[in-house]
């Protein structure tokens, strides 16, 4: 589930880039874009830090 939240924030702000550029609003889009990006990161590191077999004390 968090996989396919991550995967729709990275869209999103590509989707907020582009539309604060093509809408004259770029620091709008750019600031949208920054937010879903760096949400889509820790998501992602999260996940990994999940699945990570070295955390549970695993080889």
């Amino acid at each position: 589930m968090l996989k396919r939240i991550a995967d729709w924030l990275e869209k999103a702000s590509v989707a907020g880039f582009a539309v604060g550029v093509f809408q004259d609003k770029p620091f709008a889009g750019l600031l949208v874009a920054i937010g879903c990006l760096a949400l889509s990161l820790i998501l992602t590191n999260h996940i990994q830090w999940e699945d990570n077999p070295m955390k549970k004390g695993g080889e």
